[in-house]
């Protein structure tokens, strides 16, 4: 029941990992591809050599496109960094689930550590006492025999004696008749 409990307990912490390892590359992928896009918007043409009139109106207008584009960069920025922020609470989460079942693994392991050294000093306990009773069996045997060997004995010293007792009866019982 124990290792049962254990190994599945393992088995979840392992899907745990795993799940929380693909999550962990998909924000891989995702951050890479942000960066990518960030270099893509920072990336500005250089301003051509036209008449100075055409300059300042494309300085100008660069200048605002600049400005709106550093906006949009911020708002995405500050969007993705919330992404991130949302990822590595979920992580956190997951990390400290993992963290729980890894201690339970942990405390489950120490119970059946626990109870294996309890079986193990039964199971001492238990040869031991198969060794002594197999001990008292054999000396119980031959006492048995000793028994048996001694009731004959006595059995044949008690026919002999009464035979001859009967045999001095009849003699008697001619002498005195």
């Amino acid at each position: 029941g124990v290792a049962l409990a254990l190994s599945e307990r393992l088995a979840k912490a392992m899907r745990t990992l795993d799940s929380m390892s693909q999550k962990r590359d998909d924000a891989e992928k995702a951050a890479e591809a942000a960066f990518a896009r960030r270099r893509r918007y920072s990336g500005a043409a250089a301003p051509s050599q036209s008449s100075l009139g055409q300059e300042r109106q494309q300085q100008q207008q660069m200048q605002y496109t600049e400005a709106h584009g550093q906006q949009q960069q911020q708002q995405m920025q500050h969007a993705e960094a919330h992404a991130v922020l949302a990822d590595l609470r979920a992580f956190e989460a997951q990390a400290r689930l993992t963290e729980s079942q890894v201690e339970d693994i942990a405390r489950l392991n120490h119970e059946l550590g626990q109870h294996v050294v309890h079986q193990t000093a039964q199971i001492e306990q238990l040869y031991m006492d198969a060794v002594d009773t197999a001990d008292n069996v054999a000396r119980g045997n031959v006492e048995l025999k000793k028994a048996v060997e001694r009731s004959g004995t006595a059995a044949w010293i008690v026919f002999v004696i009464l035979v001859c007792l009967s045999f001095a009866l009849l003699v008697l019982d001619y002498v005195s008749g």
